[in-house]
């Protein structure tokens, strides 16, 4: 993705280092332990994808499913952990399903017990390092940097702590986003990085 003089650069990873910081961001869950309204009829999704995706999947599902109605709330992982406690206090998590892009919340929710064991038709196709009883990855997310045509393009992570770099680096926020998430997930997990370089 380029445009306006702020090309991104994709550092290059390991296979394993991308398996823990990019593989699982993508993740679609099993229902919810206590999740879903009586209403057969309609499917309870909350999500943090992109609309663009979430509307070409819903699209195609309901046209496969004729009679059942997807409702979606779509929001940053940060407002969609805030829901999900919120419903949880107040009696039970309402979503039939969980389509998030962070695979450290999901694996929370997970070790909390409120997923359901589900296996769809055509799990197989997911590999097994990227899939558990209550939830799968559904695509590769990438990490990219983008800088400005004034600095030089970073070549590994470590670059950025240089001096060309002072001043003006952002990174998204962690506790809004599920892949910026993820991102940290990967740095602190990282023998090389940790959390102290983070």
């Amino acid at each position: 993705m380029t445009g306006g003089g702020w090309p991104a650069v994709a550092l290059g990873f390991p296979a394993v280092q991308m398996r823990i910081a990019l593989l699982i961001i993508g993740v679609a869950v099993a229902a919810s332990a206590c999740g879903g309204d009586d209403d057969s009829s309609t499917l309870n999704i909350y999500t943090s994808v992109t609309q663009d995706t979430v509307d070409v999947v819903v699209e195609a599902f309901e046209a496969s499913n004729p009679g059942v109605e997807v409702e979606v709330f779509r929001a940053p992982t940060g407002e969609l952990a805030a829901r999900l406690a919120a419903e949880q206090r107040e009696g039970g998590i309402r979503a039939d399903i969980l389509w998030m892009t962070d695979p450290l919340s999901v694996q929370q929710y997970d070790a909390e017990g409120l997923l359901l064991a589900w296996q769809p038709d055509g799990l197989d196709a997911v590999p097994e390092e990227s899939r558990s009883d209550t939830f799968w990855g559904t695509r590769v997310l990438s990490m990219v940097v983008v800088h400005g045509a004034d600095v030089p393009a970073p070549v590994s992570w470590a670059d950025l702590a240089g001096q060309a770099y002072t001043g003006g680096l952002a990174v998204p926020d962690p506790g809004f986003a599920g892949s910026a998430l993820g991102a940290l997930g990967f740095f602190a997990l990282d023998d090389d990085y940790g959390f102290d370089f983070y």
